[in-house]
């Protein structure tokens, strides 16, 4: 802890210094083109500017979407008023964008240089001063800060760092300890498991300390349901046992319990706390065009399930949700607000409540900002503001977060669990890489797109650098198979790639281009891939004539998918989960299994709400179904397929993380037969460079838990 305090006898050179940005040891210089993007130094005055700047727009946002509300009584029917409102929202996103890359010169005159502060809330200039703390509520706009208080005065309130400092070091000593375990609450179903009752002294213990509540970053399978469905039972019977409130004492706009959770775990939520409290506890599902618009409606339940997508409508509309103050609001799957600057992210952290918990196997995907979203929705004051969190990390970031964290999350593995005897051993886990080899015709239009490919990027590297082109027609040639107008992008260079990866499973797929641009996130894949447009396509080998496109032939890839099923699953009676990122290679794959009379279930992003559980509980249970076809957007999410024990990747993600949640779907408490992961790879393609990207990360997370957006650098590699 001595460091995360006064870490001035740190030696500050760079070998010490551990950053938390994407590169590795071996990747630690960035490329000309990241840094300039990544900071700019201002002035204090200049800083207070934009953010006031900012601050107006969001203003402005706030009162013509009030304006909007009245749309039905304007001549233009609110027509004018939207295209203001599109204008400021993306005014608005470019003021956020270029101030997160803002940092403040000299911070010593802040008294905010962490290098010298001193637990007394002293620096070597002097003493911190402290004003008087703001209305955590009062805010009114979608604000990177959310606040209109001067930038000076809002350094130096009273809640500051040192105050914050403190407050951790005074809870060190009353903090759980290893050896302390929570009694089970009478109306719990069942027994928790060691590490849960553990868990659960810790969590009721972080309900009595600043921020009230925290992470709970379990590994996946571990019981993060199971151990929050405690904690509210646990409240409830003290609550009920010792009367300390009555119900006639209960303030008017208080709501219970709230749990935040995505569409696919909607109603697995709600039949956990039945299950594991005997419906002891009143639960209400508020979702739906049907949902409830009368926020008292909602105090009547003792828990409250609802979906971010719902949160995000009701908060922006002043909904029923947004009304109430809750005891305790819980986000599952919490890494969904890893984006500070969403309006998803920023709805969540609006909704006012007691105590906060985020339930997440991955709180850090990213970088060090998706840690910063979580302290902003946790209202870990004065760090949930995102000046302050820069000049908090922008030296000794790892070092200063894993501190920070140590007292607001708990995290264990399934392999720490097993080692210390907790945890029943899980069967084994094989891994077994197939290799398949593309046939002469895909691999010639593979090539022809490499070509272009790589055209295209050294193009791309040679404006970066303000070099001339050398590529003349071959770059012509390339922009028109692209469909690229105007000068190159990284988006462009990300759309190669997926083209290279889409030929490694059908050639079919690249019968039409991406068009969408917002590919910064290559998570966001598989919904940019469901936009699609015609391309002129250049050269004999890629044009539509060749049979090689044709849908309804097999690929070289789903042949060995089908092979794996045919022979390694029927056959021996046994089930598997078919994992792709994209859903258009599911539905090319429902052909194959089709034709060889092969049954299936699919769940995918667009799967109806109310049948995703039906479809889970019928693949787990039925003999009959043996097939379920999943997409990585889908499977990554709280769902349980122990009735599988094998799992095939048809394409590799260069997010180890994703597929590592896909996995734990199967691979889980509660699963008793050894389990296969198969990993088809085809040979001399990018997916094998795909793979070594994955390597890196995979060790890049082991370190920092850090590493897994596609940085350009990274794009580069794989072209």
């Amino acid at each position: 802890m001595d460091s995360f305090i006064n870490d001035e006898s740190t030696d500050d050179s760079e070998s010490n210094i551990s950053s938390f940005e994407v590169e590795s040891s071996d990747h630690s210089s960035k490329s000309e083109f990241e840094e300039r993007k990544e900071t700019q130094e201002v002035s204090k005055s200049d800083y207070e500017e934009r953010v006031a700047d900012m601050t107006k727009t969001s203003e402005q946002i706030f009162q013509h979407e009030k304006l909007l509300k009245l749309s039905q009584y304007l001549p233009d029917n609110g027509d004018k008023l939207k295209k203001i409102l599109a204008k400021l929202k993306l005014e608005l996103a470019a003021k956020e964008e270029a101030l997160k890359n803002l940092v403040v010169k000299d911070p010593e005159e802040l008294a905010l240089d962490f290098q010298n502060l001193s637990i007394n809330g002293s620096t070597e200039n002097g003493t911190v001063d402290e004003g008087s703390t703001p209305d955590k509520e009062s805010d009114a706009s979608y604000n990177s800060d959310d606040t209109n208080e001067p930038l000076n005065r809002r350094l130096f309130r009273k809640d500051g760092i040192s105050k914050f400092i403190q407050q951790l070091r005074d809870s060190e000593d009353s903090m759980p300890t290893e050896n302390d375990l929570a009694d089970q609450p009478l109306l719990l179903v069942g027994n928790l498991l060691p590490h849960q009752r553990r868990a659960l002294r810790w969590m009721t213990w972080r309900e009595t300390q600043f921020p009230s509540g925290g992470i709970l970053a379990d590994d996946m399978g571990l019981g993060k349901t199971l151990t929050t469905i405690s904690l509210i039972a646990q409240h409830f019977e003290n609550r009920s046992s010792t009367l300390k409130e009555k119900e006639e004492n209960r303030p008017k706009w208080n709501g219970r319990t709230l749990v935040i959770c995505p569409a696919s775990v909607l109603r697995q939520w709600e039949e956990e706390i039945h299950k594991f409290t005997n419906h002891a506890l009143s639960v209400g599902l508020h979702h739906g065009d049907k949902r409830t618009t009368r926020a008292k409606d909602l105090t009547l339940s003792e828990v409250v399930i609802t979906t971010y997508g719902i949160v995000r409508i009701e908060v922006e509309n002043d909904g029923a949700l947004s009304k109430l103050h809750w005891e305790r609001i819980v986000l599952d799957e919490a890494h969904t607000i890893k984006n500070y600057t969403s309006r998803q992210s920023l709805c969540c952290s609006r909704l006012k409540g007691t105590s906060k918990w985020a339930l997440t196997g991955t709180p850090i995907q990213n970088k060090h900002s998706d840690v910063y979203a979580l302290m902003k929705f946790l209202q870990c004051s004065p760090l949930d503001t995102f000046a302050q969190w820069k000049i908090f990390t922008k030296k000794k970031a790892q070092e200063r977060i894993s501190n920070l964290l140590k007292f607001v999350l708990l995290r264990r593995t399934k392999q720490e669990l097993g080692q210390v005897g907790e945890l029943v051993s899980l069967p084994r886990k094989i891994l077994e890489i197939v290799p398949v080899h593309l046939t002469p015709d895909e691999l010639k239009v593979y090539e022809t797109v490499s070509a272009f490919s790589e055209t295209l990027t050294v193009n791309f590297i040679q404006t970066t650098r303000g070099t001339s082109s050398t590529y003349g027609d071959d770059l012509k040639k390339a922009l028109k198979f692209f469909s690229i107008t105007g000068s190159i992008s990284s988006s462009h260079i990300l759309l190669a790639i997926l083209r290279l990866r889409q030929i490694c499973i059908h050639p079919h797929l690249i019968d039409a281009m991406l068009v969408k641009d917002e590919i910064c996130d290559f998570s966001a894949d598989e919904s940019v891939l469901e936009d699609l447009k015609d391309v002129t396509i250049c050269g004999d080998a890629v044009k539509r004539s060749n049979p090689v496109f044709d849908p309804q032939r097999s690929s070289s890839k789903l042949d060995a998918v089908l092979d794996i099923i045919l022979e390694k699953v029927l056959k021996r009676q046994e089930k598997a989960v078919v994992v792709s990122q994209f859903t258009s290679v599911l539905k090319l794959f429902e052909h194959q299994l089709a034709n060889h009379q092969v049954k299936y279930l699919a769940l995918t992003g667009s799967t109806k709400v109310s049948q995703r559980q039906s479809i889970v509980e019928s693949f787990n249970n039925s003999p009959d179904e043996q097939i379920l076809l999943l997409s990585l957007s889908a499977g990554g999410v709280g769902l349980n397929l122990c009735g599988a024990n094998n799992l095939i990747f048809i394409d590799p993600h260069w997010n180890p993380q994703l597929e590592n949640q896909a996995e734990d779907r199967v691979y889980r408490i509660g699963q008793t037969k050894n389990v296969t992961i198969y990993r088809c790879i085809c040979k001399g393609t990018i997916e094998e460079r795909i793979e070594k990207l994955q390597a890196k990360k995979r060790h890049l997370a082991k370190n920092i838990l850090h590493g897994y957006k596609l940085k350009l650098d990274d794009m580069l590699e794989l072209i």
